[in-house]
């Protein structure tokens, strides 16, 4: 099935995604034009276009271009003329980074064109983004989860919803000491220790009083975050 995926990358025609499948696959599955100045070589696979692409988020019709920065870290740019617009230069940026225990795919910048994607654009990229990084051996997945109210003593500087976005997704962290305080002030809530279990129990509050973060994707099998993002899928309606 990989060759077949393959030729089918190089025809420029869509090629298959593993399950579960999702009515949104037809934005993603088909080739973006990767430019890489370096070829990476991960865990001794040597990594192709189309794994670029879908560890990029990439859009199918889009670019990714591949480079390395600050020694050992590799960045992916990924563009596209209609479902990447924000306030990055209208780019998302992922980067691959080798730490002591393993690989770790970092979402630096990832935000769509607002009003032209279609909703669970995200969830269904970072699906695809995860289950590349898995197979590939890395041990985690991380970004800054950010936006909120500024609850830890910072202002945002733009009106960001990834504090209260990524968790759904199964993105997670302990929740900060600045937000303890206020959160044992609510009986329904004071015993919790994880965002994931505020966002479970009360996501209008999180929504509200919850601030940003830098949050976790545990890409070990069967782990919590698959758990949360599956059954985010499903809820949306996304599966196909």
């Amino acid at each position: 099935m990989a060759r077949i995926d393959g030729l089918l990358y190089k025809l420029g025609l869509p090629w298959s995604c593993p399950a579960p499948r999702t009515r949104l696959d037809k934005y993603f599955n088909r080739p973006a034009k990767v430019k890489a100045t370096i070829r990476p070589d991960l865990n001794g696979w040597q990594l192709d276009d189309k794994t670029l692409q879908i560890l990029a988020g990439c859009p199918g019709g889009g670019s990714v271009s591949v480079k390395l920065a600050h020694g050992q870290i590799i960045r992916l740019a990924a563009r596209h003329d209609r479902y990447i617009e924000n306030e990055n230069h209208d780019t998302n940026l992922v980067e691959i980074r080798r730490e002591s225990v393993g690989y770790v795919l970092y979402l630096d910048y990832i935000w769509f064109a607002k009003n032209v994607c279609p909703a669970g654009t995200g969830a269904v990229a970072l699906l695809r983004m995860a289950q590349a990084s898995q197979s590939l051996g890395f041990v985690r997945m991380e970004l800054l989860a950010a936006g909120g109210p500024g609850i830890k003593g910072v202002l945002w500087g733009e009106p960001y919803w990834g504090y209260a976005t990524w968790p759904r997704f199964g993105f997670d962290a302990r929740i900060q000491q600045a937000i303890r305080p206020i959160l044992e002030k609510q009986p329904h809530l004071a015993d919790l220790q994880y965002v994931s279990e505020i966002i479970a129990r009360d996501l209008d509050w999180w929504k509200v009083n919850g601030d940003g973060w830098e949050m976790t994707f545990d890409l070990d099998p069967g782990s919590k975050s698959w758990q949360i993002l599956y059954r985010y899928l499903s809820e949306k309606g996304l599966k196909s």
